[in-house]
């Protein structure tokens, strides 16, 4: 590619980066106009046939004031059109210097409008692409204003590049230096996508649910180590079931659950964005705090849910702590009747058919095992897609068509329960999970969303699940080598950069001030030089190099220039009074100088002859040829000098 097309493509990559960036804000075809647009780019290399600034002025006003007459959901959506229009506008326009800038600009803007709904790692890498291809181009379109950037072609690629790494780790300094508020703003704004998810809060045995194949991550939990078996993922708990639905009545109280210490699952979670209030943890959870984006703890209800007071529309960080066993081992008398609330069209039939399966005088376990043999063998079949009958869903699954998916199953069981007098209730959640073993950490995805039985065995709650035998395919798997480790920087992204918040700024500065500061068994009133402890400053030993490394880039971009023989005569014969342009060839500097001074236009050829060869052939690497021109160079320097000293004009 020739160096002066490298701005305007730059430019078109810029503007296609923001449109892969953006695709999930724009329309499908307002996706397809912008691609469109890339034909553009032969009409600025090679065609050249533009409409007039007039009808160019019109077009833009006519489209952004269609613009506002589109269907978007807020004042976002808009700026995004209109940012986009006038891009497109100037892609029909010529592509002079001031428009190009325009147009880095306007695909900056675009960018940073891209922050407030789009946190993915991959963002992260295309922004520092987009300013890597942008700085390229700013830096070729700066030098062909003071001379041919084909000669310095190599040396502004590598000027360009070093300086875009230079500027990421400045910005990782002012990332985690410059004050940062405790509040958190921007929330609630809707800017952020709602993820799927494979987990409701509303029960609804009635509606039809696709096939869970949504690969989509719903959380990642930290851990000392995986688990023997693959885990259970406790979410929302109901206690009231009503025409198909389960519903929530117990109300929040303070809790004061025991758990041996040594017994302890500790975890911390990231937790993704979706439409409930649910914060999921390890069976069974006593204690959540919100670490990111503020800390704060959420109050649990007696069955261990923790909900809170508004939807999950940003990513959270938390700590969760659980126990292997229901760390309450308690059942009030409310609590019972609660957990065996029955409606009363399904008493009856459920009570017919239990006497011929269990014997109400055998103990909760018995019962149990029964029960839940009866689900697990033919006819009873787990799918994800059923015909929709009308009639109670439950009594339907039960006596009908024998298949659901795992919210039938669980729904029926705990039924089934209540109904032989053993309290139970309905648990939804996920189940299972991939261990990465670079970070250990579960990743729990959509499609692993699940639901489950909880019952009273007389002493404590215990988990019962109806469909487990189905779910083998679910056990814990493990990544790949290269997908554990993106998934891992997928993690340390989330962590450090989108839940960076005051408190782990605080942190950060508590842990620098501890590192830098005396050890604790030192005299403090004893007259000593310290000892130069090299990793101590070792972040100012980082910030030195960097600077230094800048600093060098600039000289060696300047050394260059000069170390350039034919730039060196171009600048020597401008010092002296002669009209060199950037774009002026050898061989019309010397027709030019031909006409005023013989003498010098013939030292000047004998120059160009030696030199062209040199640039564009195969003598390169000739010292001798390199040692002639500075000679050539030097002569001509002197010969420079005596016409000044005799005042004889040059123009």
């Amino acid at each position: 590619m020739k160096a002066k097309h490298i701005p305007i493509f730059s430019a078109y990559m810029g503007f296609l980066l923001a449109i892969l960036v953006l695709k999930e804000e724009l329309p499908l075809w307002f996706q397809g106009i912008c691609l469109i647009f890339f034909i553009t780019i032969l009409n600025h290399l090679q065609w050249r046939i533009y409409p007039s600034n007039l009808f160019l002025n019109f077009l833009a006003i006519a489209l952004i004031l269609l613009s506002f007459s589109l269907p978007h959901t807020d004042i976002f959506m808009l700026f995004l059109y209109v940012l986009f229009i006038l891009i497109l506008i100037k892609f029909l326009s010529p592509l002079k210097p001031r428009d190009l800038w325009q147009v880095y600009t306007l695909n900056l803007f675009l960018f940073s409008a891209a922050t407030f709904s789009n946190f993915n790692l991959s963002f992260g890498f295309i922004l520092i692409l987009f300013f890597w291809i942008t700085l390229i181009g700013i830096c070729f379109l700066t030098a062909q204003q003071v001379t041919e950037p084909a000669i310095l072609q190599r040396p502004l690629f590598y000027f360009a590049s070093c300086l875009s790494v230079t500027a990421v780790l400045v910005a990782v300094l002012f990332f985690a230096f410059l004050p940062r508020s405790p509040y958190t703003f921007f929330l609630g704004f809707g800017l952020s996508h709602k993820a799927k998810t494979g987990f409701t809060e509303d029960i609804d045995l009635n509606g039809i649910q696709e096939i869970r194949t949504d690969n989509s991550v719903a959380f990642r939990a930290i851990m000392s180590g995986p688990l023997k078996s693959p885990p259970y993922w406790r979410g929302m708990v109901y206690d009231t079931y009503q025409n198909g639905r389960w519903r929530i009545k117990l109300k929040p109280q303070k809790i004061k659950p025991s758990c041996p210490e040594s017994n302890i699952y500790h975890q911390i979670i990231f937790l993704e964005p979706y439409a409930g209030k649910t914060l999921f943890a390890l069976n069974y959870p006593f204690a959540i705090n919100i670490t990111a984006p503020r800390t704060f703890s959420v109050p649990s209800l007696p069955n261990l849910t923790f909900v809170l007071n508004r939807p999950i529309f940003q990513r959270i960080e938390y700590q969760a702590s659980s126990c292997p066993i229901f760390p309450v081992a308690h059942l009030s008398a409310q609590e019972k009747l609660l957990y065996l609330q029955m409606p009363p069209n399904l008493k009856g039939p459920l009570d017919k058919l239990l006497q011929h399966l269990v014997d109400k005088k055998d103990p909760p376990p018995v019962i149990v095992k029964k029960l839940v043999n009866f689900l697990q063998k033919p006819p009873f079949e787990s799918r994800f897609q059923i015909p929709k009958i009308e009639g109670e869903p439950v009594l339907m699954f039960l006596f009908k068509t024998h298949k659901g998916w795992c919210e039938h199953f669980a729904s029926a069981l705990t039924l089934l329960l209540r109904s032989a007098g053993i309290p139970a209730r309905f648990v939804g959640g996920y189940y299972g999970g991939t261990w990465n073993t670079t970070g250990n950490y579960y990743l729990v995805r959509q499609k692993d969303a699940h639901a489950w039985v909880e019952y009273w065995n007389g002493k404590n709650w215990e988990t019962i699940d109806p469909i487990l035998p189905t779910l083998e395919i679910k056990k814990t798997t493990y990544f790949s080598f290269f997908w554990k480790w993106l998934d891992y920087l997928r993690l340390r992204w989330y962590a450090y950069v989108i839940n960076y918040d005051f408190a782990k700024q605080k942190q950060l500065f508590y842990r620098l001030k501890h590192y830098f500061s005396p050890s604790k068994n030192k005299n403090y009133w004893q007259v000593k030089k310290p000892d130069f402890e090299w990793l101590r400053y070792k972040w100012v030993f980082f910030s030195a190099v960097c600077l230094g490394w800048m600093g060098f880039l600039i000289y060696f971009l300047f050394k260059q220039h000069k170390s350039h023989p034919f730039l060196c005569l171009c600048e020597l014969l401008r010092n002296y009074g002669y009209s060199i342009s950037p774009n002026q060839g050898g061989l019309e500097i010397v027709d030019m100088i031909n006409k005023k001074d013989p003498e010098l236009s013939y030292m000047v050829r004998r120059f160009v002859e030696i030199w062209y060869p040199m640039r564009y052939g195969r003598l390169i690497k000739d010292k001798t040829k390199t040692r002639h021109l500075k000679e050539l160079l030097k002569q001509i320097r002197i010969h420079l000098i005596k016409q000044k000293s005799i005042k004889k004009p040059y123009s």
